[in-house]
């Protein structure tokens, strides 16, 4: 099970980094870009987050010795040190859900079959790459021919199609 999460977490990331979120048409017209852009704020904002409140729990129990303490010795803290300390472990808990949800929402959608337009210009968009159009595409590779498509050509109008 836990293998399963893993890998979908990794799906997730690299599907993420797949959806150039600088364009504005694909902010719009796709949900996932817009996700893209939280998970990656995310990426750099939980970091120093998480750190931050632990470093708070480790200063409001008086360190290694008052962690060594409050778990031989219960009696020595008083009741609102253990509730201190049980809700930041929930807040860290709670922001670090968030991104793995996250993650695991867009590997989801990486696997949703496209929709008959999604289709059409995803087939239009590798006649103008040059490449060959997969059978039956899906999300995913939709969004490697968009990424690629934003790298590679210097006229941006088959955004306006989408």
């Amino acid at each position: 099970m836990s293998l399963l999460i893993v890998r979908a977490v990794k799906r997730g990331s690299t599907y993420v980094d797949l959806w150039p979120t600088n364009e504005p048409v694909l902010k719009a017209a796709f949900r996932e870009v817009r996700v893209a852009i939280l998970l990656r704020f995310g990426r750099i904002v939980v970091p120093p987050i998480v750190a931050l409140l632990l470093f708070l729990l480790y200063y409001s129990v008086g360190g290694l010795e008052g962690f060594k303490l409050m778990f031989t010795y219960p009696q020595a803290f008083a009741w609102y040190t253990y509730m201190s300390c049980a809700s930041v472990m929930m807040s860290i808990a709670c922001i670090l859900m968030f991104n793995l949800v996250g993650y695991i929402w867009m590997a989801e959608q990486s696997w949703h079959k496209l929709t008959p337009h999604q289709e059409h210009f995803y087939r239009e968009l590798m006649k103008k790459l040059g490449k060959e159009p997969e059978a039956r595409p899906r999300m995913l590779q939709l969004a490697q021919a968009i990424n690629e498509a934003c790298k590679t050509l210097k006229d941006k109008s088959f955004l306006n199609e989408v």
